[in-house]
């Protein structure tokens, strides 16, 4: 009798473990299963440097595949070529004989730059040379899956930092800069050829991304504010310091006209600017443009704003 009590007891936990599997089943047949191509990572990139020491270097992500290449050998140096292929077959090959793309440290990254189900962008990158020069990058894109493929070059892109080669380059300028999932050239807008001395230029943000085959700034929208701000309580940080060269002014102030708040900016540059002899302050000008440093330093940085967009700050 008691055996069969226990028999009977064990009936509904047979049944629930039952239940309990066939749900699993269930669940399981209804999520869709994706080819691998459907689900790519359109926040992954893959980087490639071309040795100076090597002729070719290849690079793959997804059903791409980028060979870098040198003519000869002068001592890495030699100008470089690319050849993109999609499935195995060749869609654009090119030299890039400019001057600029001869250079060091040719490398080049494959990222999605801008819509889904598209296929990502090719980006190469070279750096010229010359002390804290600019780094000359090309984006390769195609509007459509199966359309021509064009070329876009950028303007030089400042070399604020110290990098350790292209690879490091292009992994710091390419990244998902609002965490929607999708990669933005974010570099920044310098004003290093007007206000400059030795050291590190503060500038605000530059964004740019991939939309129908062009390359279109977008630093303005306003999901980017939170990346704006962060950028503008940096150098508000940096502008409070003990000391404050004039080239960190110009970056500040067009910082906070980005975010609101361009009459603070402008209230601490009147602070903190100096006036020695010309617009530069304590400095020699490095290629300015002669007509911005015959003005006073708060008048040269409104002419010098009005004409890179980011508006007028005081009535002169």
């Amino acid at each position: 009798m008691i055996a069969k009590r226990t028999a009977v007891y064990r009936i509904p936990v047979i049944l629930a473990a039952i239940v309990s599997v066939a749900a699993v089943l269930v669940t399981q047949s209804k999520t869709p299963q994706h080819r691998p191509s459907d689900v790519a990572n359109t926040t992954s990139i893959a980087t490639v440097e071309l040795a100076a020491d090597s002729m070719e270097a290849t690079l793959v992500k997804e059903r791409i595949k980028v060979r870098l290449f040198r003519e000869d050998a002068l001592d890495g140096i030699a100008p470089v070529g690319i050849e993109i292929l999609v499935d195995e077959i060749s869609v654009l090959h090119q030299e890039l004989r400019e001057e600029h793309f001869g250079n060091r440290y040719p490398g080049v990254a494959i990222a999605h730059l801008g819509e889904s189900g598209r296929l990502p962008e090719v980006i190469f990158a070279t750096y010229p040379g010359g002390v804290r020069c600019c780094w000359a990058v090309s984006v390769f894109t195609t509007a459509s899956n199966g359309g021509k493929w064009s070329r876009i070059d950028l303007e030089e892109v400042p070399a604020l930092f110290d990098y350790s080669g292209s690879a490091d380059f292009l992994r710091d300028i390419i990244r998902d800069i609002d965490g929607d999932g999708y990669l933005e050239i974010v570099d920044y807008h310098s004003f290093y050829g007007l206000f400059c001395d030795d050291g590190e230029v503060s500038s605000p943000l530059r964004i740019r991304r991939v939309s129908s085959g062009q390359l279109v700034d977008v630093t303005r929208d306003p999901k980017y504010l939170p990346a704006h701000r962060a950028q503008f309580a940096r150098l508000l940080h940096f502008a409070k310091g003990k000391y404050v060269p004039n080239r960190d002014l110009p970056g500040l102030v067009a910082s906070g006209r980005l975010v609101g708040e361009g009459e603070l900016a402008w209230k601490l540059m009147r602070e903190r600017y100096q006036e020695v002899g010309s617009a530069i302050g304590v400095n020699e000008p490095c290629w300015p443009a002669e007509e911005l440093h015959k003005e006073s330093f708060p008048k040269a940085l409104d002419m010098l704003l009005i004409q890179n967009g980011y508006g007028r700050y005081q009535t002169r």
